[in-house]
């Protein structure tokens, strides 16, 4: 073989060694991200085996979610249990009230779009009418939701004993604020009101600080506003993120909103101001060891002094252990 032969075999070697090297290397390096891939599957698999181990089909319960909130009032005393029912993925579907004395269960129930959101709540309760004739009362929400997953109005019936009403929710967002127009579709001089305005401030955790609810009927404007602080500790109940949920600048809607639907932290004090006196609301937690509430107790004051301890609730929670 001549020396320039033996120099090209030479390179040639070389040159086959290096495919092979790189080869081997593409090969190797292939397998890694197979063997990544395998991984994770395995690993996602086993987080949504576990999520769904977590969900208990025959009582609609989900580990370590709230299944009761037991809430008692001290002046009556009276006791009303709210049960949590939960699907696979840890979404609550609905929630029953206590059973009256005439067999009707109040309940609320839940249908959510394939991102979770919710886009029906149907509300069954009640009411009496001078005290003694039973009427039933049902609150429909059906939500139309943006491309960006916000939510952009609601139509609203109100069905009360044999009356129907129809209502449009409209929701704006400027910064951290959200407001809500709801309007009557039909409205009469006579009507509870016509139109309801609800601006809602957020803090930078998503907790609801400041409401503004504004009441017009045929007669004027009622303006009432609520200034809430909170905990650092994360509020029991997940998934009930709609603008039902936010209440208004009510004592009654603020209360068992932050009890029972929405918040990020747990509420500790509410200042109301109404058109008849200013009423101050405190929370006092006791906690298990992970942090979840397990017993609140709730105190109201008005401006002229009087206060007194209100409600007692309870969280009961699914398959836990404190």
């Amino acid at each position: 073989m001549t020396r320039h032969n033996s120099i090209w075999f030479l390179n040639y070697n070389i040159h086959i060694s290096e495919i092979l090297s790189k080869y081997n290397d593409m090969y190797n390096s292939v397998k890694l991200q197979l063997l990544f891939i395998l991984v994770l599957i395995a690993f996602l698999s086993s987080c949504s085996k576990d999520e769904s181990d977590n969900f208990d089909p025959e009582t609609g319960s989900f580990k370590g979610r709230v299944q009761k909130v037991i809430i008692t009032w001290i002046t009556e005393p009276e006791t009303e249990e709210f049960e949590f029912k939960y699907d696979e993925k840890g979404y609550v579907t609905e929630i029953l009230h206590s059973v009256l004395d005439n067999g009707f269960q109040p309940s609320e129930t839940f249908s959510r779009n394939a991102d979770g959101k919710i886009t029906v709540y149907d509300k069954k309760s009640y009411y009496y009418l001078n005290g003694t004739i039973f009427k039933n009362y049902n609150e429909y929400y059906d939500y139309t939701i943006g491309t960006d997953g916000k939510y952009v109005s609601a139509n609203l019936t109100i069905k009360s004993g044999s009356t129907t009403t129809k209502w449009t929710e409209v929701f704006k967002y400027t910064g951290n604020r959200i407001t809500q127009i709801i309007t009557d579709r039909n409205p009469d001089k006579y009507s509870a009101y016509h139109e309801e305005t609800n601006s809602y401030k957020y803090d930078n955790k998503g907790n609801v600080t400041r409401i503004e609810t504004v009441h017009a009927d045929g007669y004027g404007e009622y303006p009432g506003t609520v200034e809430n602080t909170y905990d650092n500790k994360t509020f029991p109940i997940v998934s009930l993120n709609a603008p039902f949920s936010l209440g208004t600048a009510s004592w009654e809607d603020n209360i068992y909103s932050r009890l029972l639907y929405y918040s990020t932290n747990n509420l500790q004090t509410a200042k109301y101001t109404m058109d008849d006196g200013i009423y101050t609301e405190s929370r006092k937690y006791s906690y298990d060891k992970s942090g979840r509430p397990t017993e609140v107790e709730i105190y109201l004051s008005d401006s002229e002094g009087n206060s007194g301890h209100f409600l007692s609730v309870e969280y009961v929670y699914f398959w836990s252990s404190n």
